[in-house]
């Protein structure tokens, strides 16, 4: 679903055309309260289907995805009881880092050279958009992580 709500295409004057990274957003979120859902190879995956649907050099996005998986895997224990703010924070000095670390290998496997304002723009997005996503997923996690009580020990959950 966020792939392709990811591949609707934005377009301001003289920009050319960006998306957030909706799924580094998600990545950042699920790696923090419930790392099982998002695995390194399911990481690899989305970036592959990324690379797929935007027409891109195949591997860059699962690269980024599976880098992106290793740091908050070992930062994860000191992350996790952090509050929001700090956590924003983090993403956003982690995704600027990360849009540079892609444009650069996008002109490197591309051989051509593009200029620094669409990746800028989608860094800003992204980090922009992600207290919103952030309260999607929150929602979502709670709708997946009920368990409705029952008198009843036959239909109960426990």
């Amino acid at each position: 679903f966020f792939m392709v709500l990811g591949a609707s295409n934005f377009q301001l004057r003289d920009f050319s055309y960006f998306v957030p990274l909706i799924c580094l957003m998600s990545l950042c979120y699920w790696m923090r309260y419930w790392p099982g859902v998002m695995g390194k190879w399911s990481s690899f995956f989305i970036g592959i289907i990324h690379d797929a649907i935007y027409g891109l050099p195949l591997g860059l996005m699962a690269f980024v995805m599976v880098f992106f998986w290793w740091i908050l895997s070992k930062q994860r224990k000191h992350i996790i009881t952090q509050p929001f703010l700090i956590i924003w924070l983090v993403f956003g000095i982690s995704i600027a880092i990360l849009c540079i670390g892609y444009w650069v290998m996008f002109m490197v496997f591309s051989w051509r050279t593009i200029g620094y304002e669409p990746m800028l723009m989608q860094a800003a997005l992204t980090i922009i958009l992600y207290p919103v996503l952030h309260q999607f997923f929150n929602i979502v996690h709670r709708i997946l992580h009920y368990k409705p009580r029952s008198s009843n020990p036959i239909l109960s959950a426990d």
